[in-house]
């Protein structure tokens, strides 16, 4: 495996305020990497726009970064490093495998262009966020219908 592909379609919103994200959602995404960096996976990919991600009904990831909250709040001290990291270079969207006139599905849902879909044709982990529809593993991909 060459790495990790943060899924941006695993947030949406679901998080209640920054409290709920900075407790509940970072710690599991944290151990993720921490785990797969103990295998020696190197990179970390994501699309370029991911720092915009919803995270909760009203804040992105960048908001959530930059809010003054993120110096209160221990957890978000503890994990900010880890999720500035997460949104800067390797960004995949600058040269997709994917074939961009392929039609990709999961679970009925259009994936096209999204990091589930690059997922599928790199040698690489989907890492998702808690409490979203890519929570389950495997998490299944189609081309085109097949």
């Amino acid at each position: 495996m060459d790495g990790i592909i943060i899924n941006e379609l695993s947030l949406s919103g679901q998080f209640h305020d920054s409290q709920d994200f900075w407790r509940n959602g970072m710690p599991p995404f944290y151990k993720a990497l921490q785990d797969a960096r103990s295998f020696g996976v190197g990179y970390l990919f994501k699309q370029g726009s991911f720092y915009g991600a919803q995270a909760t009904p009203d804040k992105t990831l960048h908001d959530l970064l930059t809010a003054p909250e993120a110096r209160i709040i221990d957890e978000a001290k503890r994990y900010k490093s880890t999720l500035a990291r997460a949104i800067c270079n390797p960004f995949w969207d600058d040269a997709p495998q994917q074939d961009l006139n392929a039609h990709y599905l999961a679970d009925e849902a259009d994936v096209s262009g999204s990091s589930v879909a690059e997922a599928t044709v790199r040698a690489v982990c989907l890492l998702s966020f808690i409490r979203s529809l890519y929570e389950k593993h495997p998490v299944v991909v189609t081309k085109d219908g097949v």
